[in-house]
């Protein structure tokens, strides 16, 4: 079950409508009395904001007032305002295109002000439309502008949530950490806002890629936070979403299915309370899929079929499609093929009348396999051909565009190299014409001298590169050698054997309680950090985004194995491209070790750890901060305890890092700073890496 993210800007107004459900009466009363002019269409545009995702009848009602109105009096900020929600009404209803039409119509009316907020949030619908029906690219296109646009008018709120929606883009394209990233800018604004709403919004968006990249205590930890906060506010609506989570975490993460069970009847309980009915399909169909898991075949019928009807009430065909899928792999388990082919034929005529051939392609498959089922072979022959067929056209349609830019480019690339060529010929040609004359009187009279001084540089030149080739050979033999050997200590270092034996006895720990589904999940991870290592060693230069994968699982390792005497978190600059980027392997990891064994592990009370990554001109600048004891007081304690502990990873480092910046002209920059407040004391440690820009693709 894939977590489904209500998109953004509808959000803000879901947030604010539990708050402000009390001013739709006294927005009546203003209405009754209000001339026709521009206060009537805002105080339109208010009631409909109250009914944003809670009313649509109403919603589309009094948008259509206020476009009658606004165009009446030729009030174009009017026109846009109510196109926007009619847009949204549209969406919901499962009109996408029709959506995006409007919004754009929208957009028209807005043409001497397209950085007004409206057209931020327009360009974000925008956004979510494009990206609900798996276009990637339009949808980037289009959070781009907005975020634009909403840090032109230095709009918070609107930041927040354009940030929230380039977060999206990178989730549906896999880019995980990039979409934290930008999840985690959207809640550092909101914080700064202090708006306890946005920050519970900004931790349960955070929570999804998590979620994906199957980090699922942290996942965990942030949507409990939102959670916590929204029952405290009051927001039933918004503390549903993170039930909803909640429910996906236990199921695929923890797969305990009560658990996730629970959450979601909790979810649907909590948008009953809030009058909120759009989420009931989606709820019933997480219901089913987790009856389907316990194997009561009866109940994931029932919340499926109740599904359907809802979503024929709503006219979602996308959801109803999705539901139809559902309930044809429900009756393929109860063995029930007639009703399973019935209800797929169905979900493809369905998907057929909105051209969504990814529908298709699974009731094809899922046909497939019920004629096979039913001894029908002939049938399910075809329908998996139909399968491949489709297969094919979606990959087609998917690389057609990417080949045409790549061609594109390459003719332009010619031309320009072709023209440059043209250029320098016609300039060489000229320089010779002009110099012509002298150069054939010069060379008749100075030719026999010129042999003789050629001949002797060019045995001079020999003989040189000959001794300067065997000593570079020789050098560069060395070089390898020794960086062999640093690398093979790195990685010794790296696998350091008490790391090894205590995070696989905080796993027995688990065993020895029987609680076997948690030491599986940590065993998994301790297995990913091990192959992580081994490839990542085997490597002079490694993607950002595989080095972050790898301190991810070892500090959540390491937290095990101190019993959670640390928090983390790495904070990520959302300008950075961690697939694109590369760094040196096994470089960081020695002083994220040193923050934990020398700084927060002498510490009584616990403490943090914050890595920052982020840009510095053409540097990629890596903090290890800690607010351990810092390293006098460490050293006092070594000594007091009279250990023999050596920080050897460290000192590989920096050898390392030297035979680095031998070979290349911009250098490894690495630094130590002692942290101190006003008065002195020590607050903690902070290691800072500084490596040169280095790009894996052009």
């Amino acid at each position: 079950m894939r977590l489904k993210l209500l998109f953004l800007f509808s959000i803000v107004s879901i947030i604010s409508y539990s708050q402000n459900r009390s001013k739709t009466d006294s927005l009546y009363k203003v209405l009754s009395f209000s001339k026709e002019d521009t206060n009537k269409v805002n105080t339109l545009i208010k009631i409909c904001n109250n009914y944003y995702s809670t009313n649509l009848d109403s919603l589309e009602k009094f948008a259509s007032q206020a476009e009658k109105l606004s165009r009446k009096i030729e009030f174009n900020k009017g026109i846009a305002s109510s196109l926007y929600y009619l847009s949204f009404y549209n969406e919901q209803k499962g009109n996408p295109n029709k959506a995006i039409d409007i919004s754009k119509m929208a957009l028209s009316y807005l043409s001497s002000n397209n950085n007004s907020k409206i057209a931020g949030k327009l360009y974000g619908n925008i956004a979510g439309e494009y990206l609900n029906m798996g276009n990637v690219d339009s949808g980037m296109f289009y959070m781009t502008k907005s975020v634009q646009v909403q840090e032109f008018n230095h709009d918070s709120l609107g930041l927040i949530y354009s940030y929230i929606g380039m977060g999206r883009v990178y989730d549906d394209q896999g880019k995980y950490m990039k979409a934290v990233s930008y999840y985690s800018l959207a809640l550092k604004i909101a914080e700064l806002r202090k708006d306890s709403s946005e920050i519970a919004y900004s931790y349960w968006a955070i929570s999804r890629p998590y979620c994906e990249l199957g980090f699922y205590n942290l996942a965990l930890k942030y949507d409990l936070k939102s959670i916590a906060i929204n029952e405290r506010l009051g927001g039933n609506f918004d503390a549903a979403l993170g039930y909803e989570t909640l429910s996906i975490i236990y199921l695929n993460g923890f797969k305990d299915l009560n658990k996730a069970e629970q959450a979601m009847l909790k979810e649907l309980s909590l948008c009953k309370l809030a009058g909120v009915e759009q989420r009931n399909a989606i709820i019933y169909s997480s219901l089913a899929n987790i009856y389907l898991q316990k194997n009561e075949n009866d109940q994931a019928e029932k919340y499926e079929k109740m599904a359907i009807q809802f979503n024929e009430k709503i006219g979602d065909k996308n959801e109803q499609i999705n539901s139809l899928l559902n309930l044809g792999s429900i009756y393929i388990n109860q063995n029930r093929i007639v009703l399973a082919i019935e209800n797929l034929k169905k979900c493809i005529a369905l998907a057929q009348t909105i051209g969504r051939v990814d529908y298709i392609l699974v009731a094809d498959s899922l046909l497939s396999k019920a004629f096979y089922l039913s001894t029908d072979y002939k049938e399910a022959y075809d329908y998996r051909i139909l399968e491949d067929h489709l297969k094919d056209s979606l990959f087609t349609e998917k690389n057609k565009k990417g080949m045409i830019e790549v061609q594109a480019k390459y003719e332009t690339e010619k031309k320009d190299k072709e023209l440059a060529l043209q250029k320098a010929n016609l300039n060489e040609q000229n320089a010779q014409l002009e110099k012509q004359g002298i150069i054939i009187y010069s060379a008749f009279s100075g030719v026999g001298l010129l042999v003789v001084i050629i001949t002797l540089i060019v045995m001079i030149n020999r003989r040189n590169k000959l001794k300067l080739k065997s000593d570079e050979e020789r050098k560069k033999i060395e070089f390898k050698n020794k960086l062999m050997d640093l690398e093979q200590k790195a990685l010794r270092s790296q696998m350091n054997p008490h790391f090894i034996f205590n995070a696989l006895n905080s796993i027995q720990g688990y065993i020895a309680t029987n609680d076997s589904e948690e030491a599986t999940a940590l065993l998994a991870k301790f297995a990913k950090l091990m192959r992580l290592i081994l490839d990542n060693s085997r490597e002079k230069i490694i993607p950002l985004e595989n080095e972050i994968k790898m301190l991810q699982y070892y500090l959540e390792l390491q937290q095990l194995s101190y019993t959670n005497k640390f928090n983390f978190k790495i904070e990520l600059d959302a300008e950075i491209d961690v697939e694109n980027i590369g760094i040196p392997p096994m470089l960081i990891q020695p002083f994220v070790e040193n923050a934990i064994v020398h700084g927060i592990a002498n510490k009584v009370e616990g403490g943090n750890i914050i890595l920052r990554i982020k840009l510095l001109g053409e540097y990629l600048q890596i903090e290890i901060e800690d607010d351990g004891v810092g390293r006098e007081r460490a050293l006092i304690q070594k000594k007091q305890l009279d250990t023999i502990h050596k920080s050897v990873g460290l000192l590989i480092t920096k050898e390392r890092i030297d035979i680095f910046n031998e070979e290349h002209q911009q250098q490894i920059k690495v630094d130590v700073l002692d942290l101190k407040d006003e008065k002195g004391n020590s607050t903690g440690t902070k290691g800072i890496l500084q490596f040169p820009m280095q790009h894996l693709y052009n």
